[in-house]
């Protein structure tokens, strides 16, 4: 199995040096980008299974390479970090799409748990949208209607809507 490749956007030196080093131990494959101009070419172009982009890197932002990463790769789990977090900015990152918004000093322990939790959602949500798209392509039992994918143990006392409606109707009068 291909090793989990994650995008790591942070325009500390230092800081993007020593994550870069702990996240590669871990058995994460890193690309790193040094501003936001570099991490939005990198995220259009590349595949990444994790985005991990301090907030205030430059132009673009960190909501704006979320952005950017939705778009091009829906999938992708995009994680901000700050130094200058606010609730606002958090609600507005959540909205946007983001996996989690951590704010700094950053423990390691604490980054690799929510990136594994970030490409395990990932992972989900590619086993669940591919039975979606096999069930619109192809006919079979998923594609009927609730009762009749029940089979027999559907209650066949139930009354159907427009009986069952009209007498609730009426009683609410």
């Amino acid at each position: 199995m291909d090793r989990p490749r994650i995008l790591l956007a942070e325009d500390d030196a230092s800081l993007a040096t020593l994550m870069a080093l702990d996240l590669k131990r871990r058995g994460y494959e890193v690309v790193s980008a040094r501003n936001g101009r570099e991490a939005a070419q990198k995220v259009a172009a590349q595949h990444y299974d994790a985005v991990v982009t301090d907030l205030r890197i430059g132009s673009p932002d960190g909501l704006e390479i979320l952005r950017i990463a939705k778009q091009s790769q829906p999938e992708t789990q995009v994680i901000l970090i700050t130094g200058h977090g606010s609730i606002d900015t958090a609600v507005t990152a959540m909205k946007n799409g983001a996996y989690d918004y951590m704010t700094k000093p950053i423990e390691p322990d604490e980054l690799a748990i929510v990136i594994d939790k970030a490409i395990e959602h990932r992972r989900l949500l590619g086993e669940v949208r591919s039975p979606a798209r096999a069930r619109s392509s192809s006919p079979g039992p998923s594609t009927r209607s609730p009762p009749a994918a029940m089979g027999p143990s559907w209650p066949s006392t139930a009354e159907p809507c427009p009986r069952a409606c009209s007498r609730a109707s009426s009683s609410a009068t």
